[in-house]
């Protein structure tokens, strides 16, 4: 779904897209912050992954499955700066694999917010998985989760979790 070139032609097709506008206004001119925030983004993502800006927006578009405005949000893409001091940010994995390793290392399972059950599913609620009608809570769901991992592999997007539990000793 994405765009293709630097991030300045990036750019220049989010704006060139119609019908975001309100009262005469162009994309550009209702999205200007946005956009001077996703220039900010790239750069940053970019200098934390150790790659150039025009790489980063085209990892970025590549993935990107949905309208551009909703997608890059400070929701979706935290600041990189900190974020290990961030209480909700369980770690930066390479792959989903690495993910679920360190997961069964270290973690009983997690938490769903909404019932208490523990389950083995980071993203969705066990009894969701088993339709049993007990609870119908996912971590991406309109109240999204706080806890959040990030997987470069799958997005570079916050993926939003239930909280770990930790094994006790």
């Amino acid at each position: 779904m994405g765009y293709k070139g630097t991030v300045e032609e990036v750019i220049a097709q989010f704006c060139a897209e119609t019908g975001w506008g309100f009262h005469g206004e162009t994309t550009a001119m209702r999205f200007k912050k946005e956009i001077e925030w996703f220039r900010g983004m790239v750069k940053e993502y970019a200098d934390f992954f150790g790659k150039t800006q025009d790489e980063m927006v085209a990892e970025l578009e590549e993935k990107r499955s949905y309208s551009w405005p909703n997608y890059y949000q400070p929701v979706n893409f935290p600041s990189l700066e900190g974020i290990k001091s961030n209480p909700y940010f369980v770690g930066l994995f390479a792959t989903e694999a690495d993910f679920a390793n360190h997961a069964r290392a270290n973690w009983i399972g997690f938490k769903c917010p909404k019932c208490g059950n523990i389950g083995s599913d980071p993203e969705r609620c066990e009894h969701r998985k088993e339709n049993d009608g007990i609870c119908d809570w996912c971590a991406g769901g309109l109240f999204t989760s706080e806890w959040f991992i990030i997987v470069p592999s799958i997005s570079y997007a916050r993926i939003p979790i239930f909280q770990p539990v930790k094994k006790t000793a």
